[in-house]
């Protein structure tokens, strides 16, 4: 009766082990496809990190040529001025020298300079700057030249007169040269004023090129998120597996306990099977403890000394180790071993395709030899037959496909692993691999954005640089502008005033008889007279003295009056006089910008009316320019080619400030500008 009751029995542990074998090959299966899945996300978002990199890297290049390249076509451009007054300078001093010859030559010694200069210039834009952005400069140094045309055949009538002794016919004529060389000058300036504008432009070009590829960056962080989640999410699965497989190993112990019961089998055999159920759960454990790793850490050296405990728990070896590929060379990433091996961690050797480890890369191939002494096929199985190993495993560390690596283990005990081994490693073998793809990745996007971060400083640090230098710019136009005022009023002004005085004196000793001595007389007075307003007049254009001598309120005020009586525009102030004087720099800025801002008024509100008010506290100045006109437009506030506002702006912000202008049609334009007054003490007082 109870015979078939113990056949039922012995075949119960028998169809546990048979499902267990059955599923080892399913489970394998699995993790091999979701590592793939997992390594290929990984190094998708890599990749497209990389690329992104990549291009703002080259933006960021290109944006410091180009800004490289225009300040070079910058210092050009100044080099006109200086050029354009060494060839206006001989037609003024021929007046001292009386030399007309030698001052004839050195007009055309310096005539020729500066022709090869402007043909240096032009022939630069033509050839390195884009067609449609070349255009306006190439019209710029066409005005250039024909400016300086003018003023050569002024210079060459003052010459003229000067070698056939008519001094007062080259006086007139010195006249009409120097206001051709103020057009010079203006066209110059023009073209500096255009170049400038198209600096800008590619600044802001590459500065919108990279803002846009940025904001990539935060779909990249998304990717790299969602392959944390994906791979804690798969841990938490392994948990789950592994918590799973301990209760089906505490179900087979009691199975197996009841069938030795029921059969009577051996204490041995069940010795045996409770050891290969202990081995069993180690590997899961083992299996766990990876995965919980691998989601905690990406430091490798604790990884792999986790990886070393889990092995040596269920298969004992003298020596454990990795092995990686970099470029040409097999580099010993970690190693631990029993004496008398050694671990060589941190060896590395040249490929030679005469190694066994290489065999494995290539082939993506397991490889068991179980006694080296008979068995050595490559270089390295005879070396560590010499070593005294016997038996050797390796195993590919493969992750999508391409083999990243090679695990080993070396006994000194003949044929101390099988192919059972083989199996039980696996999975093991692939959360190594694993850690190694993600170390390598997490490396080079560290290094990537090391570079990034790097690249972004120089770009600021750039950005600094042509903000400085243009503050350079704006500083020392303002000081050649007050040099060449200060030169016209007192040395062409004294010189135009004693001429006044020697005509007079010479128009009141002509005889009254004949009247055309005195006719001509009196034009030549009247011709002089205007002269010397032309130079007051431009001589305060270029730096109104009581800018400097009364400070910016009374300049304000003289702009005020000159602007109302030139263009009949009412002009109303409210100034609140402030505590403290304003800089050098500050009041040559706000200066500028009221002068800029009444030219607007003229050229475009078509209004009867503009009132200006300043006031100032301890900390900020303001000023507000409202005018009654038509009113600016949106399309207008937005042109980039307008100088006028542009120029305004970059005053301001230059010294921390900033410029608002609004306007509704019919309904006026105002225009508001707040400024810090942090830094005075200047080279000259402002506000006064």
């Amino acid at each position: 009766m109870s015979e078939p009751g113990n056949k039922q029995a012995a075949g119960t542990p028998g169809s546990v082990i048979a499902a267990e074998a059955s599923a080892a090959p399913v489970s394998r299966q699995t993790w091999h496809r979701t590592y793939y899945l997992l390594a290929a996300f990984d190094v998708l978002t890599v990749a497209v990190s990389l690329y992104i990199v990549a291009h703002l890297i080259g933006t960021y290049e290109e944006a410091v040529r180009v800004n490289q390249e225009w300040t070079v076509r910058m210092s050009g451009y100044e080099r006109l001025d200086e050029l354009a007054a060494a060839v206006n300078t001989p037609g003024n001093d021929v007046f001292e020298s009386r030399d007309p010859e030698a001052e004839s030559e050195r007009f055309d010694a310096s005539l020729r300079v500066w022709g090869k200069h402007l043909a240096l210039l032009q022939e630069d834009v033509r050839a390195n700057v884009a067609p449609t952005v070349a255009a306006p400069l190439q019209e710029g140094l066409q005005v250039v030249a024909f400016a300086m045309t003018g003023m050569v055949d002024d210079a060459r009538l003052v010459f003229s007169h000067m070698k056939e002794h008519h001094p007062d016919l080259a006086g007139m004529r010195m006249a009409a040269m120097d206001r051709a060389y103020t057009k010079v000058l203006e066209a110059v300036d023009r073209v500096r004023q255009q170049a400038t504008e198209i600096q800008r432009k590619h600044l802001r070009e590459q500065s919108a090129a990279a803002g846009a590829l940025g904001t990539y960056q935060y779909g990249i962080a998304i990717a790299i998120l969602l392959m944390i989640v994906g791979a804690t999410a798969y841990g938490r699965k392994l948990a789950r597996r592994a918590e799973s497989d301990a209760q089906q190993r505490e179900w087979n112990l009691e199975r197996l306990a009841a069938a030795n019961e029921a059969l009577g089998q051996s204490e041995a055999e069940l010795s045996r099977l409770h050891e290969a159920a202990k081995a069993h759960a180690a590997q899961w454990e083992a299996l766990f403890g990876m995965s919980r790793l691998l989601n905690q850490s990406l430091q490798l050296d604790g990884v792999f000394k986790a990886f070393a405990q889990a092995v040596k728990a269920y298969v004992p070896y003298d020596r454990l180790g990795v092995i990686v590929p970099q470029e040409n060379t097999l580099v010993v990433a970690y190693a631990v071993a029993d004496p008398p091996l050694q671990a060589f961690a941190g060896l590395s050797w040249s490929m030679t395709q005469q190694t066994g480890i290489e065999w494995i890369l290539t082939h993506k191939e397991p490889r068991l030899v179980r006694d080296l002494t008979t068995e050595a096929q490559f270089e390295d199985d005879r070396y560590m037959a010499q070593e005294g190993v016997r038996t050797i495993l390796e195993l590919p560390l493969l992750v999508g496909g391409e083999a990243k690596g090679v695990f080993y283990l070396d006994s000194r005990t003949p044929a101390a692993y099988s192919e059972r081994d083989i199996e039980r490693l696996f999975p093991l073998a692939d959360q190594v691999a694993m850690v190694l793809e993600h170390g390598r990745l997490y490396d080079s996007v560290r290094r990537q954005a090391d570079m990034l971060r790097q690249e972004i400083e120089e770009r600021a640090r750039a950005e600094e640089q042509l903000r400085t230098l243009t503050a350079r710019l704006e500083s020392v136009r303002e000081d050649e502008r007050s040099r060449m005022a200060k030169e016209i009023h007192e040395e062409l002004g004294q010189l135009l005033f004693a001429l006044k005085i020697d005509l007079s004196w010479l128009h009141a000793r002509l005889p009254q008889e004949p009247a055309a001595l005195q006719e001509k007389s009196h034009a030549i007075k009247q011709s002089v007279d205007e002269t010397i307003r032309w130079v007051r007049r431009v001589a305060s254009e270029l730096r109104p003295r009581v800018l400097d001598d009364l400070g910016l309120v009374a300049a304000i005020e003289w702009q005020a009056q000159e602007f109302q009586a030139r263009t009949g525009i009412q002009v109303l102030l409210t100034i609140q006089q402030p505590e403290s004087a304003l800089d050098w720099e500050r009041s040559t800025a706000v200066f500028r910008i009221v002068q800029e801002a009444l030219s607007n008024v003229a050229r475009h509100a078509q209004g009867s009316r503009v009132h200006i008010a300043l006031r100032a506290d301890a900390e900020r100045l303001t000023l507000e320019v409202i005018d009654n006109g038509k009113g600016i437009t949106q399309h207008a506030l937005a042109d980039r080619n307008s100088i006028g506002l542009l120029s305004m702006r970059e005053r301001a912000f230059l010294l921390g400030g900033a410029v608002t202008i609004t306007g509704r049609p019919g309904q006026g334009t105002t225009v508001t500008v707040t400024m810090p007054l942090e830094g005075s003490g200047g080279r000259t007082p402002g506000l006064t």
